[in-house]
C-alpha cells in the first residue's frame, strides 16, 4: 500500500500531501521489521535530508544527495513545491520499496521470525 500511494503521489499534485502521510503511515508499520532485516534499504527510505560526504582518499571524494520518507516530507510540506523535484525523490523511494518488495517476501516470515526481530 505505501508503493500505491506514492504512485499516486506523483499522478495527483492536488493530494500530495495526504497521499504521502497514507504512504507513511504503511512504511512505519514495516519499519521495525525492515530496520533488522535490511537496514541498508531501511536507512535510504529513513535517511535525514543531509548532504552526505564519502571519502576513500583525497583524490576519490563523493556527495551523495540524500532521498527517502524524510526529504520527501521537507519537499512536500513547504509553501511551494518543486514538483520535479518531488516527483525524483516519489520515484525514487517507490523504486526502492518496490525492490524491497520483490527481494523480501514478508509473508514467508514465520511469527516466531517475527518475535525475535522485535
Amino acid at each position: 500500500m505505501a508503493i500505491a500511494f506514492l504512485d499516486s503521489s506523483a499522478n495527483n499534485t492536488d493530494q500530495i500531501k495526504k497521499y504521502f502521510l497514507k504512504s507513511r503511515t504503511y512504511f512505519k508499520k514495516i519499519e521495525p521489521i525492515l530496520s533488522s532485516i535490511d537496514s541498508e534499504n531501511y536507512g535510504f527510505l529513513n535517511q535525514p535530508n543531509i548532504l552526505k560526504v564519502e571519502e576513500d582518499d583525497f583524490t576519490d571524494i563523493k556527495v551523495k544527495q540524500p532521498s527517502g520518507y524524510q526529504v520527501l516530507e521537507e519537499n512536500i510540506f513547504t509553501d511551494s513545491i518543486n514538483v520535479t523535484e518531488v516527483n525524483k525523490h516519489l520515484n525514487l523511494v517507490s523504486n526502492r520499496l518496490k525492490l524491497i518488495k520483490k527481494k523480501l517476501q514478508f509473508q514467508s516470515f514465520k511469527n516466531i521470525s517475527l518475535f525475535m526481530v522485535l
